[in-house]
């Protein structure tokens, strides 16, 4: 079986590279790839097709030894091919477990192979062993070391909260993302490193964090209530003031419009619930809008907007439209 958090079957993969899968193999290894794992199929695949000039030797008769009775089953024409499959995916395995390997410092002398999990088009929350909480974003992956209380450390692609447990003052939490490297001991604080962003963002909603870069000993101190923006593209660095906003809506799960006319509110809207609002309103500037929503559907709101503001809305396939109410 393939799974998506890079524990694939090497077997299952050295059949579909030697053209021995059935149809059923072959529309497995394609969920599986299409599921997140296309960079690590490309890594396996370079592999296979290069084995042949590795130079890398090891003992194809201890690779198969625990699948002799597999094997027997065959004929001598599938057997010799088999043998061969066996014998490849013994050294894509050892090659390709070497790719879900990560190096966390430059001083660690060991690869900690890493645990990964990838968040999909859903939120979701993970609890580490250290009773940390991690709440990712949706199409958010990380990686952390199997033996993570040894070295808390965690590698970040995409958005994620981290609600860090303190364990002792000499146990720091490590957040790596993207070129910058956030530790601290206990706290609370959210990490934007979508590497489709031009900039990475830390907010810090309890506690201090201090962040670092991988190639510079400068270090800033973000306190709660403030926000550092590094920009990815310049290498500059800035901390401002920052309150939670309806940027973090997939955390709080609430919106707040604080005198937002109406063309504020439908572009919030539109990001937040990922659609396309447009509106046909005679007296925008007229709408001003002072309320928040908790936990409510994009359907629940626009009804409570079109009794509120004395407006209509309707549906054209995935486009909504806000029109003056209807007399």
């Amino acid at each position: 079986m393939l799974y998506s958090n890079y524990i694939p079957d090497y077997d299952l993969l050295a059949k579909y590279f030697a053209g021995e899968a059935s149809d059923t193999e072959i529309l497995e290894v394609e969920n599986w790839i299409n599921s997140g794992n296309q960079e690590e199929f490309e890594k396996i695949k370079k592999i296979w097709f290069s084995v042949g000039n590795s130079g890398i030797t090891f003992d194809a008769n201890k690779a198969y030894q625990n699948l002799d009775d597999r094997i027997t089953r065959y004929e001598s024409k599938k057997k010799n091919k088999l043998i061969y499959i066996i014998s490849v995916a013994a050294v894509i395995t050892v090659l390709a477990v070497t790719t879900i390997i990560f190096n966390f410092t430059g001083s660690q002398s060991h690869n900690p192979q890493l645990i990964s999990f990838v968040s999909n088009d859903s939120v979701a929350d993970i609890t580490l062993a250290d009773g940390s909480v991690i709440t990712l974003n949706q199409n958010t992956k990380i990686e952390y070391d199997r033996n993570f209380q040894d070295g808390r450390m965690v590698k970040l692609d995409g958005e994620a909260c981290f609600e860090v447990n303190h364990v002792s003052s000499d146990n720091k939490f490590i957040v790596m993302a993207g070129n910058l490297q956030v530790s601290v001991i206990g706290t609370k604080f959210i990490v934007n490193n979508y590497d489709t962003n031009e900039s990475i963002n830390i907010t810090v909603t309890e506690g201090i964090v201090r962040v670092g870069y991988y190639d510079s000993t400068d270090e800033f101190e973000v306190k709660a209530g403030e926000k550092l923006i590094y920009n990815n593209i310049t290498g500059e660095t800035s901390v401002t003031n920052y309150e939670l906003n309806n940027d973090t809506f997939w955390l709080t799960k609430t919106i707040v419009f604080d005198n937002s006319n109406i063309d504020e509110v439908i572009s919030t809207l539109s990001s937040v619930y990922g659609v396309d609002i447009r509106q046909n309103i005679s007296n925008t500037e007229d709408l001003i809008i002072n309320t928040s929503f908790e936990n409510r559907d994009l359907d629940e709101i626009l009804k409570i907007l079109s009794l509120t503001l004395d407006i209509s809305f309707e549906k054209k396939g995935n486009t909504i439209i806000l029109n003056d109410a209807k007399p």
